[in-house]
């Protein structure tokens, strides 16, 4: 016989290959087919290993695994080998919550919550949006309401994920370099990307996360809501 283990996970920057801190899906159901069919359920850190007949005098010792949602995969297992490693990455795609733009920083409930962190909220957008001016709220009220292009919204960006109820750990498709960093990486990003002159690529997607329009993968597969990881 020989051994094959794995696990199933959530797939969060969509690359495929299981990185540090994408958590594992518990009691999802890998199903095998070869020498001996069969189906075996992950544990509760998502990793699943299974004992299965491999010897080739007797039969062809190929299995092929599947997982709802990712595709299959086949592996030879001879006798005595341990065939570790065989992964399925399973992600959702959500449309994000916790958005706002300039306007609502820059009025009400965005002026109370901002009065609540004085001293925070000025080395935050100080040292993450080129040009913000932070010596008082009044200047940062009128640029808000004043200033076009990336830089607002890079601001209204920054202070959802600080102050209010965006997931800064969800991640988001980089219309430039095409990946999914976390929005807390792309807040980095588009920083440097506006220092060297080239932010307004990112403009269109800010946009859409500051008005809750913007398809995100959360931070957790539970915070898929209705959506299931698939």
């Amino acid at each position: 016989r020989g051994t094959v283990s794995g696990a199933s996970y959530f797939d969060l920057n969509h690359d495929g290959a299981r990185q540090p801190g994408e958590p594992g899906l518990s009691g999802r159901a890998i199903e095998y087919a070869g020498g001996e069919p069969g189906k075996i359920a992950t544990d509760g850190s998502g990793n699943y290993s299974a004992s299965l007949p491999a010897d080739p005098a007797y039969f062809d010792p190929s299995y092929t695994l599947t997982t709802s949602g990712s595709k299959a995969q086949t592996i030879l297992l001879t006798d005595r080998a341990e065939v570790s490693g065989v992964n399925f990455g399973s992600v959702c795609v959500v449309q994000n919550r916790g958005g706002a733009g300039p306007r609502f920083w820059s009025k009400g409930d965005g002026q109370a919550a901002l009065a609540a962190h004085e001293q925070d909220w000025r080395k935050l957008v100080s040292s993450t949006v080129p040009g913000a001016p932070t010596q008082d709220y009044k200047q940062l009220q009128a640029w808000l309401r004043k200033t076009k292009g990336v830089a607002p919204q890079l601001a209204s960006t920054v202070l959802n994920v600080a102050y209010g109820t965006q997931d800064g750990s969800a991640t988001v498709q980089d219309p430039v370099a095409g990946d999914w960093p976390a929005i807390h990486a792309l807040i980095a990003r588009v920083s440097v990307a506006i220092a060297a002159g080239t932010g307004e690529r990112y403009k269109a997607l800010l946009e859409k996360l500051n008005g809750n329009a913007a398809m995100v993968t959360p931070s957790s597969p539970v915070k898929c809501g209705a959506y299931q990881a698939r």
